[in-house]
């Protein structure tokens, strides 16, 4: 709340639609002009630079009683090492990297057993600020992010770290690549996280908030995200299998296709929007069922040769070798519990075409191996088939189009990193090939849900008059979805009667709280929203732009005192110079020149990168 939010009534609000995955390809907190934070203590102290044996990773000890050797070698892989702490040396030797587009240089540094993030400025000599970082996101087999401490809150590190070994690099992270000056902004929920661990932080509002402090630590997936209940299926092991009773371990052979698939799919099709539907728990769905009956998935809706980082499954769709079969699945040719950087496992991997294709019957390969003219020295399947191309999402990656075709074009290049495939919003909501589509297959709420969230705003009022199918009806954050746009437009009491049916739906939804509150002050009804606010902040007492809207509330209401408690607690969750510049505008009113005087020395420390 500065001083012309003040004088015109203007509100923070809170736009992030939750339930939406779209693991923070586009800035959903408010941005302040200048978002600079006071160092957090929530840093976790660098990890043991040894790899961690199988026994060290949670939920995967009892399978391992059975399962020695699965577990070994699953413990070597990506998946299990998709989240943790950061390593001694990991951030070590690598270049600063200055950031197009704003005055913004980035660097990592480990200091003091711990691991920071150091951001200074070509403009402001004296200007340095350093950001603890909490753990790291990815198992650095391509790229790995780190997590940053500011405030209260978690989110993405300005920079990544592409590349393996001797090659190993800073980048920019997409969301900074994509928006010069984000300055971290761009927030880390359970849904970002939730496709590199099966042990998500305790749920809150906001959804960004710091785990660490709760005693949450970070670990990757382990057997339980792709074969459900193995602490009963261990259970029923040492029970001894009591007779009348059956193992609720899930076996993935005895599925169909679909839901093999879908066990891969559920973090391995990336789409554009992806949309929680009801009663559908947050985080990797459960193995065994059709992953479209938890996920409404949008993809381009003309697939063209753009590939994003995480799209194997949206790729395979489109080739013959998914649609012309009914068994080809992830596994024919990926052994999940096999490390890939292994030579061995690659060579078998890469090998796998020839499973179907080096047959008598099949006399492709076997065309193929008596032509070698035709094909560079020592290629194989994969070489010459699935492209091997940058990717849309990310820097400075590279990744196999898993489109399988006959003949390929040249690899894709991106001068510039996008967040969607289809940047216009032409979609279409992803099927399974040759199948039924699920019945809210089309549902105009959920289009209307899709373009809102990517910011398609004329698209999506285009669909605020069109009558929801029964899926988008059910959801609390279509009609808070509803709430923001008919207040884009100035239609502010049906805004509130949006708002308040998501709150009937689920009266913990905290967005549409803080925004309900919003609407009711502008509509004058003071009482009300502070009544609403009060509510919401008792429920979420984390709630940054829950204590700006109150603050609000109480300024027009002329509880000043109440005004200033309300932007000191905001200020404690996100410290920043414009908070600290409103409070000592608003100490200067109450007449306090001494306090005044000290939020103006503190919004000109913050404003140079020191630490409260």
């Amino acid at each position: 709340m500065n001083r012309d939010r003040r004088a015109s009534l203007g509100f923070a609000l809170a736009m992030g639609i939750v339930g939406i995955l779209s693991c923070a390809k586009t800035p959903t907190a408010p941005k302040p002009s200048n978002p600079t934070s006071a160092e957090s203590a929530s840093a976790i102290p660098l990890a043991a630079p040894t790899p961690r044996p199988a026994a060290d990773l949670p939920k995967i000890e009892r399978c391992a009683d059975c399962h020695e050797h699965l577990v070994r070698e699953w413990s070597r892989t990506a998946m299990a090492h998709a989240l943790g702490p950061i390593v001694p040396g990991e951030l070590s030797g690598l270049e600063p990297v200055a950031e197009q587009g704003s005055e913004f240089v980035y660097q990592f540094d480990e200091a003091e057993n711990s691991a920071v993030m150091l951001e200074t400025s070509r403009e402001k000599p004296n200007f340095s600020r350093s950001v603890p970082l909490a753990f790291a996101i990815g198992a650095g087999s391509k790229d790995r992010a780190y997590a940053a401490s500011v405030g209260a809150y978690i989110w993405f590190a300005p920079l990544e770290v592409v590349g393996t070994g001797d090659q190993r690099e800073a980048a920019l992270a997409p969301a900074h690549a994509q928006w010069p000056g984000s300055r971290f902004t761009s927030p880390i929920t359970p849904e970002c996280l939730s496709c590199h661990t099966d042990a998500l932080p305790p749920a809150g509002y906001p959804l960004h908030q710091n785990p660490i402090s709760t005693g949450w630590r970070p670990r990757g997936l382990s057997c339980k995200a792709c074969h459900g209940e193995v602490e009963g299926h261990a259970d029923w092991q040492e029970s001894d299998a009591p007779e009348g009773t059956s193992d609720p371990i899930l076996s993935l052979t005895q599925m169909g296709r679909t839901e093999r698939v879908s066990v891969c799919a559920a973090c391995h099709l990336q789409g554009d929007v992806r949309i929680i539907l009801a009663d559908a728990r947050p985080g990797v769905p459960l193995p065994g069922k059709d992953l479209l009956e938890s996920r409404a998935v949008f993809v381009a809706a003309e697939p063209d040769r753009d590939v994003g980082f995480v799209s194997h499954v949206e790729r395979l769709a489109l080739a013959r070798c998914y649609t012309e079969t009914t068994e080809l699945d992830c596994t024919t040719c990926h052994s999940p519990h096999r490390d890939l950087s292994n030579p061995a496992e690659r060579q078998r991997t890469r090998a796998s075409c020839t499973n179907c294709h080096g047959s008598n019957s099949m006399s492709t390969a076997m065309d193929c191996a008596q032509t070698p003219e035709l094909r560079p020295q020592q290629a194989d399947c994969v070489d010459c088939h699935m492209r091997l191309t940058d990717v849309f999402d990310v820097k400075k990656v590279q990744v196999h189009d898993h489109f399988i075709q006959k003949r390929l074009g040249p690899p894709s290049q991106f001068a510039n990193t996008r967040a969607n495939e289809s940047p216009d919003g032409n979609w279409r909501q992803f099927t399974w090939p040759g199948e039924t589509p699920p019945e809210h297959n089309r549902d105009p709420g959920l289009q209307l849900m899709a373009f809102y969230s990517r910011g398609h705003t004329a698209a999506a009022l285009e669909l605020l008059e069109v009558e929801p199918g029964s899926a988008a009806r059910r959801l609390p954050m279509y009609h808070h979805a509803r709430g923001a746009l008919f207040e884009a437009v100035g239609r502010l009491e049906e805004a509130r009667e949006a708002y308040e049916t998501a709150l009937e739906l689920d009266p913990a939804t905290g967005p549409s709280a803080v925004n309900l509150g919003a609407t009711l002050a502008q509509l004058g009804h003071m009482s009300e929203a502070l009544a609403v606010l009060d509510e919401h902040l008792a429920r979420h007492p984390a709630s940054n732009t829950g204590f700006i809207n109150r603050s609000i509330v109480r300024y027009q209401l002329r509880d000043l005192r109440g005004s200033i408690e309300d932007q000191e607690s905001a200020l404690e969750l996100w410290p920043s110079a414009d908070q600290a510049t409103t409070l000592s505008e608003l100490w200067s009113e109450l007449g306090d020149r001494e306090k005044s005087v000290a939020y103006t020395k503190l919004a000109s420390r913050l404003e140079n990168g020191a630490s409260r």
